[in-house]
């Protein structure tokens, strides 16, 4: 079971992968976003992503690989096969890691990110409430616009 099982919670899962017959449990407090997944089936990795949690699971070992707590509500996962890289998009944050769950780069932001996609398979775009826009590249993290 992942989350604050003794807090606030008002929701509850139950995350099924069958073709790895692995299964978890999630605890959180419903803030309007939904959790999200992203399953590595050649690395057998989960990563999950709820609230202000990512957590990623090594699923064969049935072992946490990492739990990371946010400072941001999470948002979505962006998958980036040919990097072989996972993007979580937060409020506030953004945090890239590989297929085995090594963390690549992280970057805390200025405003809340209303709007995200890839380009090229190689840039991540940001857009802010206001319409500014930040461009950054996949495999370093640095803004290139």
């Amino acid at each position: 079971m992942f989350g604050d099982v003794t807090g606030n919670n008002n929701r509850f899962e139950v995350i099924t992968v069958s073709e790895v017959n692995f299964e978890c449990g999630i605890a959180y407090y419903d803030c309007g976003t939904k959790p999200h997944i992203v399953v590595k089936d050649k690395n057998n990795k989960l990563f999950l992503g709820f609230e202000k949690n990512i957590i990623c699971v090594d699923m064969s070992l049935d072992n946490i690989i990492f739990e990371k707590k946010l400072t941001s509500i999470f948002y979505e996962f962006i998958e980036v096969q040919s990097q072989n890289a996972v993007i979580a998009i937060c409020e506030l944050d953004i945090y890239v890691f590989n297929y085995e769950g090594k963390i690549l780069w992280e970057m805390g932001l200025r405003e809340v990110i209303n709007e995200f996609y890839v380009i090229e398979d190689e840039k991540l775009c940001i857009v802010y409430d206001d319409g500014d826009e930040l461009i950054f590249s996949i495999t370093e993290g640095k803004v290139i616009n």
